[in-house]
């Protein structure tokens, strides 16, 4: 707004068009000539009217400040000081908490007291101090139950001691084949211990015992399997004879520390064999022992070993698969 100095003759002018501004002097309103002072010097003010818009500024305010998030979060402002109201309230809270610990300490201990209080009060008064039983003829016929169970069992006891009779020696246990053989074996250590070890034997001696070794075979061949003992049942060990048993497993013994003696099936059974299924019926060992001879693999199951013998039949050691045949052990 800007004040200029008006003469009369433009103030007269200017009146007309009072719509637009209005006039003052010295702070009153003029509306008309007659409201001017008498005589001169003093001065019209002119003031211009300033239109205003069609409004909406205010609801245009409004719908900004209801898009603008409204958080809580206030730990992100700052102070005065440029510290984050974070550490300032984290801060106030350890004092605080610092300030408590005699207290919090104090309020454990009472709690430790009053729980060792209680616990000694309820040993005192025992598990069921609200519960009280009385009964006289209970008790008599419980201590009478108690008196008359250990009687028994007592007599039973003095009962199966009397019968008993004096101890008897035990009998001696016939030994298995396996502990014949430990026992070999370590009355021909000892026995070398006693000769005074291999080092007492003079050299003749020693080219004597090279001689007879390469000859004769060891007393006590260690048999390199497994012996699989067929355990009867209680009722049928009882009336077993003990002298078939001990057939049997010297038989079972002769059949593993000598080897050689499974049958190997010939040439001609094997061509006569129409397929794998026949040679089935020979076992595991003779189809074992079959394609050992042969220089083939002799692992597998029953129709895997046929199968292999069967797949040769007929054919040359030159001509058999490579994948069948067995690696050669090295040395």
């Amino acid at each position: 707004m800007s004040i200029h100095f008006l003469t009369r003759g433009q103030f007269v002018s200017a009146s007309y068009k009072s719509e637009d501004c209005y006039f003052t002097v010295n702070g009153r309103l003029i509306t008309t000539l007659e409201d001017l002072p008498a005589g001169d010097g003093y001065v019209i003010q002119v003031h211009h009217r300033l239109r205003g818009g069609k409004g909406g500024f205010g609801s245009m305010l409004r719908a900004i400040g209801n898009q603008i998030e409204k958080t809580n979060n206030h730990d992100m402002c700052r102070d005065l000081s440029g510290r984050r109201m974070r550490d300032v309230n984290a801060e106030e809270k350890l004092k605080e908490w610092y300030a408590k610990a005699g207290e919090r300490e104090r309020a454990k201990v009472d709690r430790y007291l009053e729980k060792q209080r209680r616990r000694r009060e309820a040993l005192e008064k025992g598990p069921l101090h609200d519960h009280k039983f009385d009964d006289p003829e209970f008790a008599r016929r419980k201590e009478r139950i108690s008196t008359q169970l250990r009687d028994a069992v007592e007599a039973a006891l003095e009962k199966i001691v009397s019968d008993a009779g004096p101890s008897e020696p035990a009998k001696k246990r016939s030994k298995l084949w396996i502990e014949c053989l430990d026992e070999g074996k370590s009355s021909s250590s000892s026995d070398s211990d006693d000769c005074g070890g291999p080092s007492s034997l003079s050299d003749s001696d020693k080219d004597q015992d090279a001689n007879s070794g390469s000859s004769e075979k060891p007393e006590c061949p260690e048999i390199a399997a497994t012996v699989k003992v067929d355990v009867p049942k209680s009722g049928q060990a009882e009336n077993a004879p003990q002298g078939h048993q001990e057939h049997k497993i010297d038989k079972d013994i002769t059949e593993l520390t000598n080897p050689t003696c499974v049958p190997s099936i010939t040439d001609e059974a094997l061509n006569a064999a129409s397929s794998s299924k026949d040679l089935e019926s020979y076992g595991l060992e003779r189809l074992k022992q079959s394609l050992v001879n042969r220089g083939l693999k002799c692992g597998g199951t029953l129709s895997e070993r046929a199968a292999r013998l069967f797949s040769v039949r007929g054919l040359e050691p030159s001509q058999y698969p490579t994948k069948i045949i067995a690696k050669s052990v090295k040395k």
